[in-house]
């Protein structure tokens, strides 16, 4: 496909909404919530919080459409008017799944659970009931932070440190983007930058 082409394609435009990206990550069943996180990015940490107006229009969402499985709603928090806008929703894992599981919500298990046939142990966390930041950076960063005290080391779960210090495949992506320039930013951040 050449530019001109591509100049031609329908374009969906969306209004600017400045404020705080949410990542909603939900497991549903039969168009009721089983299990959620919410969580927003920072650089070195990703901070769960419990929120009910948008538990409330997630749940909507669901039962509106009898969905079932995983889903990842993107969503932002308007720091101007105080509304909650829902962007776009993923039928699928996101990619921070993993920290939902290190915060204490493990879709993947839940979701096999229930493709089984089973109900959830009574003990089985299923949302978000406090506040709390856990580390999620690269590898990389992630030393740097043990290093620099940003991550005391004792309050941060083995596995996590383990993983992040054992397996050196996302350092080398890191580390080649790096070197050919090539940037990763969240849209929030390129729409920032080109305003």
């Amino acid at each position: 496909m050449d530019s001109q082409q591509s100049n031609q394609l329908p374009f969906l435009i969306q209004e600017y909404i400045p404020g705080i990206d949410v990542i909603f990550g939900i497991l549903a069943k039969d168009g009721e919530l089983v299990a959620w996180t919410l969580h927003e990015r920072t650089n070195d940490f990703l901070k769960f919080f419990p929120n009910e107006v948008l538990l409330d229009i997630g749940r909507k969402i669901i039962a509106a459409s009898n969905f079932n499985g995983a889903a990842n709603f993107d969503v932002r928090f308007d720091t101007e008017t105080g509304r909650v806008a829902v962007l776009e929703c993923n039928p699928r894992f996101w990619a921070s799944t993993s920290a939902s599981v290190y915060y204490g919500v493990d879709f993947i298990q839940a979701g096999i659970l229930l493709a089984q046939g089973k109900t959830l142990p009574d003990t089985f966390k299923t949302g978000v009931g406090y506040t709390q930041e856990i580390p999620y950076p690269s590898p990389r960063r992630f030393l740097q932070g043990l290093i620099s005290g940003k991550y005391p080391f004792q309050g941060i779960k083995k596995d996590l440190a383990w993983q992040s210090l054992l397996d050196p495949l996302p350092t080398l992506q890191e580390i080649i983007w790096d070197r050919l320039n090539l940037v990763n930013l969240y849209d929030s951040d390129v729409m920032e930058k080109m305003l």
